[in-house]
């Protein structure tokens, strides 16, 4: 059970760090365009 949620934890952090860079590159085409 504890592996499951470090796995969560991990997977949630993965998502974060997958917006975050998503929202930056939205950024960088808007001010490119």
């Amino acid at each position: 059970m504890a592996q499951v949620i470090n796995t969560n934890v991990a997977s949630l952090f993965g998502q974060n760090a997958l917006n975050k860079s998503n929202t930056a590159l939205q950024t960088a085409m808007q001010r490119l365009s």
